[in-house]
């Protein structure tokens, strides 16, 4: 846990406001626009490959030039987040990467469609950064976890609710239609956010004294709280020697921020996550219509179901780190990895029934998402508030890494063995591979 000291002292009086669920949901809402347009692509791919005349690996590219802006300028988003006005730095934001969703439905080649994408992904760095800047800040750390599920909860209800809007969208006004219907939320959620939002509970004046004192006082309780492995008994024991529970150095300068094993490892960890995560993504609309044969409204629902268990899954995996596991958070990730590995051997395995099909792959979002509650909330441990925002951006822009190359990779295996079976089996061998590298990390006591 933060051993940041609290410094400002509130005296509690009367009921609590509650805002800092309100704040909880405007970052939400930030979020899930940013998810809606960097992942309706994935909908409208079939019909701008037939369009554009392009191969897998070339459609495959534009959906991955969003991750290379958005890779390449993450970690300066986290700077700008800590030094400047988070309000102002996310309704710009919102502005901006809404008015590059648009442009691509203006596109009239896949050059243009790629550089809109990557000045689409250049806009959206801050929001991220930011969103964990308001969960540290705003919440406990007895809630942080919860609210870090949530938050990236509804990320997956985003892409369960924009897929099928996509897909209406695209049967019955062209996939233009598409990106320009998703840009029209940005302004006014933008304007929202700018009147609302404060970087903490000191700053507002819609959080009351009782609300801000009991938030300092668990912030103030948890820092004068160290666990250890030899302070627990039976299984809690055991699994704080196999999580390697240890109190680590707090990070506090922006040296300790990039020289951290901790944080440099699970960047690495988060690549292949990312990997799973966006080369289902990228290409599972596509599965379904060549392998499964479904129409594309049946598609848009299935392909939905991922995301409806993402939700859930991250709202799970965050209860459980918080309530049951008590802040521990590599358990969640290492039992997500496996679930994962099992669900997506699943998916090649189950028959035509698309109710069973639709089960399997609501088990695989639920599975990818658990664990992606206790990335996020994993740094909230090793750091201050202020270093927050650069080090989740590390980690973040390890994970763009992973986002970017997965897409391409995917589309190559296609165009080589020609089936989605060594998508796959890709697929699985990256979430292998992030169980490994989450071992070799410390738990924070």
């Amino acid at each position: 846990m933060s051993t940041e000291t609290v410094p400002v002292q509130v005296v509690e009086t009367g009921a609590q406001s509650h805002y800092r669920w309100f704040m909880l949901v405007m970052v939400i809402i930030s979020q899930m626009l940013a998810w809606a347009d960097r992942t309706n692509i994935g909908v409208v791919l079939p019909s701008l490959r037939r369009e554009f005349m392009l191969t897998n690996l070339q459609a495959g590219s534009v959906v991955s030039s969003y991750f290379i802006a958005y890779t390449i300028l993450q970690i300066p988003a986290g700077y700008v987040v800590s030094r400047y006005s988070l309000r102002g730095v996310v309704a710009g934001a919102l502005c901006l990467f809404s008015g590059f969703t648009y442009l691509i439905g203006t596109s009239a080649s896949a050059f243009q469609a790629r550089v809109y994408r990557a000045l689409l992904g250049a806009t959206e760095c801050p929001v991220a950064p930011a969103s964990t800047a308001v969960i540290k800040n705003w919440f406990p750390p007895t809630e942080r976890g919860i609210a870090t599920g949530i938050w990236t909860g509804m990320m997956s209800i985003a892409i369960t609710v924009s897929a099928p809007a996509a897909v209406w969208l695209l049967v019955h006004y062209g996939w233009r239609a598409v990106f320009i219907g998703f840009a029209v939320p940005g302004v006014p959620i933008a304007i929202i956010f700018y009147i609302f939002a404060r970087r903490s509970p000191q700053e507002s004046r819609y959080c009351n004294a009782a609300e801000a004192a009991y938030i300092a006082k668990a912030v103030a309780s948890s820092a004068n709280v160290t666990r250890s492995a030899g302070g627990e008994t039976g299984f809690m024991r055991w699994l704080d020697k196999f999580i390697r529970l240890r109190k680590c150095e707090i990070i506090d300068t922006n040296l300790k921020a990039f020289t951290s094993w901790n944080v440099m490892v699970v960047a690495i960890a988060f690549i292949f996550n990312q990997a799973v995560n966006y080369g289902l993504l990228s290409w599972l609309p596509s599965y379904l219509l060549a392998v499964r044969g479904l129409t594309p409204m049946k598609m848009g629902w299935a392909a939905g179901a991922p995301w409806l268990g993402g939700c859930l899954g991250t709202i799970f995996g965050g209860t459980v780190s918080d309530r049951l596991l008590r802040g521990r958070r590599k358990p969640m990730i290492i039992f997500a990895t496996w679930s994962t590995i099992v669900m997506l051997w699943l998916i090649t395995r189950v028959g035509s029934n698309l109710s069973l099909l639709g089960l399997v792959l609501f088990g695989t979002g639920f599975s990818i998402y658990m664990a992606l509650s206790s990335f996020f909330s994993y740094p909230m441990g090793l750091t201050t508030s202020k270093m927050l925002p650069l080090t989740v951006s590390i980690i973040m822009m390890a994970g763009n890494i992973g986002s970017l190359i997965s897409p391409m990779v995917t589309g190559y295996l296609l165009d080589v063995f020609k089936n989605y079976n060594a998508v796959f089996m890709a697929l699985q061998i990256s979430a292998f591979c992030t169980f490994l590298c989450i071992m070799v990390v410390d738990e924070p006591a």
